[in-house]
């Protein structure tokens, strides 16, 4: 049985509701039946493999308007090159949509892009109503958005570690119970006006179909902030201004995100994510960042859109000739020659310049400029060598003899024998101090350990540990040992009766939970637990958790027997009459 498409029903929704309505017991034979492999991941934002679910539920549209129509991948259109959107498409059709997020500007934003459940419960009560069951639809998973667009109320939205700790889970609103929370805890009346325009201006995108504006938006920008006097050319905006202006106006919302992290970076000194967004679009950046700033300039997208782009005109400055002028440094230096003998070096110092500065000016004023010869004489060269073979750090060696770093550097590279010298020459120097200073620590402190050692000097003991093994050896050996502590039994017996009680406290929880019955399985008993690992990976180890695991966990049939009792006692305290069967199974969402 295939379900109906939902007007804006996220992937994920169809998914869970196939799920349900084929009576699978595992999610994945169900991944495995839409998606064509085991091991797919059901996205909220960019899902993959959608050719394949296509061609299994007779999409009649095909792969491109199922994922125009179900996934959130419209709602980047209008700031990315078409290229790159359709290079997106392709990939979601496929079987890999790992760089997507690259692409569309989620990951360098800081901002993630990690998938989220959230709902509203108004649209689960109508869903309910209509489908018989609530689904999760695109627009309430965009980042940003707490509130519903439609009815306005604070969205309720599953816990990240839970969402990360089961990625191939295909679950229903319904499923869900205690386990959701709401995104907004308490929204006063400047609070849930912001949010209601970041929900319907990120609606708005997934809804539009007009072409992208990414090659315009700079103006559009500019057009804007012009009018508003936050510019005053088009390619000249006070960023100072206007970052104080975008806080103050979205401030409601600094201490909710992920609008706290972008506010806080716009509050910082430097270049901010504003700045970036008013330059000419060299990479694809966040949509939340570009709905921040229409929304401070316009209500929605379409009042945004009304001013005219106009790019200011290009000035050629090809038949302009630049007037020339006096430096007055050339007065100065020319000055400064002719009171007394200096050389250009003590010249740099005392004008605050530097020495090529001062080379370029003195050749201005047509004085001779020497300079040291590009190659050194023998006997300079045999100077430097031996001076090399010392262990003498490069720069004290500079200093003595009147040369440069890169001299040195040319010297060694030609030579290899008085390269690998110099390289033992300097081990065998860093090798004494290394000791003499382990040799002082063990005098200071005669009964340390070589664990004590260790955290005094941490460094030098890692590099005799790596350069110096064999002697560090014998010197441990000197050492008083630390007394080791026996390594503490794992009591198993303990652990086991510790789970049962535990798993007892949570079967009654579930059990107890109002609203709609909670099916007793492994993954629910998980989540409610302190050590869900054990329940895998340790089950050997705990016989009596074991077998209670097996006396009361439920099995499909028994669970939906329960479900389906339940919904039968309500009908009737609320009806007062025995429900048809059609209808029993209906709420129930069973086939």
């Amino acid at each position: 049985m295939l379900p109906t498409f939902s007007r804006g029903e996220s992937i994920i929704g169809i998914a869970a509701r196939y799920h349900r309505l084929a009576g699978l017991l595992r999610f994945q034979d169900t991944l495995q039946a839409l998606f064509g492999t085991r091991y797919a991941k059901p996205a909220s934002l960019l899902p993959s493999h959608l050719q394949w679910m296509t061609t299994k539920l007779g999409y009649p549209g095909g792969t491109e308007e199922l994922i125009e129509a179900h996934t959130a991948l419209p709602y980047f259109r209008r700031f990315v090159a078409p290229a790159t959107y359709a290079q997106v498409l392709a990939s979601m059709a496929g079987v890999n949509a790992g760089g997507c997020k690259l692409s569309l500007g989620l990951v360098p934003s800081r901002l993630g892009g990690s998938n989220r459940l959230a709902f509203c419960p108004t649209c689960a009560e109508q869903d309910l109503a209509s489908l018989g069951v609530a689904t999760w639809y695109r627009d309430t998973q965009l980042p940003g958005v707490l509130v519903c667009a439609q009815h306005q109320r604070p969205l309720l939205g599953l816990l990240p570690q839970s969402l990360r700790r089961h990625p191939h889970r295909l679950p229903l609103p319904d499923d869900l119970g205690k386990q959701c929370f709401p995104m907004v805890s308490k929204s006063s009346g400047p609070v849930q006006e912001r949010l209601n325009q970041i929900a319907a201006m990120s609606a708005e995108l997934l809804r539009s179909s007009a072409p992208p504006i990414y090659t315009s938006l700079r103006w559009h920008y500019a057009a804007w902030l012009l009018q508003m006097g936050l510019a005053k050319q088009p390619a000249y905006i006070d960023q100072r201004a206007l970052s104080g202006a975008v806080v103050a106006y979205w401030r409601p919302l600094r201490d909710l995100p992920p609008f706290d992290r972008l506010l806080s970076d716009l509050q910082q000194s430097g270049e901010h994510w504003l700045a970036t967004l008013c330059r000419h679009q060299r990479v694809a950046h966040h949509p939340l960042k570009h709905l921040l700033l229409m929304g401070f300039l316009a209500p929605n997208i379409d009042a945004f859109l009304v001013l005219d782009p106009t790019p200011p005109p290009r000035i050629n400055n090809t038949a302009t000739t630049k007037a020339p002028c006096h430096d007055e440094r050339l007065t100065q230096l020319s000055h400064l020659l002719e009171e007394e003998p200096i050389s250009l070096r003590q010249a740099a110092d005392r004008l605050g310049l530097s020495p090529h500065t001062v080379i370029t000016l003195a050749q201005r004023l047509h004085i001779p400029v020497k300079k040291r010869p590009k190659q050194l004489d023998t006997k300079t060269c045999r100077r430097l060598l031996a001076a090399l073979i010392e262990p003498r750090m490069l720069i004290d060696i500079s200093k003595g003899h009147h040369t440069s770093l890169s001299t040195l550097y040319r010297l060694l590279a030609a030579n290899p024998t008085t390269q690998a010298l110099r390289q033992q020459r300097m081990l065998a120097r860093l090798r004494l101090a290394e000791r003499t200073y382990i040799r002082h620590l063990r005098h200071q402190h005669r009964t340390a350990t070589w664990q004590q050692l260790r955290q005094q000097a941490p460094a030098a003991c890692v590099w005799l540990t790596r350069h110096d093994q064999i002697w560090l050896e014998r010197f441990k050996s000197t050492l008083p040992q630390a007394k080791r502590k026996g390594r503490q039994i794992v009591d198993w017996q303990a652990r086991d009766n510790t789970m049962v009680a535990v798993l007892q406290t949570a079967t009654r929880t579930l059990q107890s939970t109002p609203g709609k019955p909670q099916r007793i399985s492994l993954p629910a008993l998980a989540e409610l637990i302190e050590h869900p690992d054990w329940l895998c990976k340790q089950l050997d180890k705990l016989p009596l958790t074991r077998i209670y695991l097996e006396e009361n966990i439920e099995s499909v049939p028994v669970f939906q027997q329960r479900r389906l009792n339940w919904y039968r006692e309500l009908y009737q305290k609320e009806m007062g009459a025995k429900p048809p069967d059609w209808l029993l199974r209906r709420l129930a969402g069973l086939p």
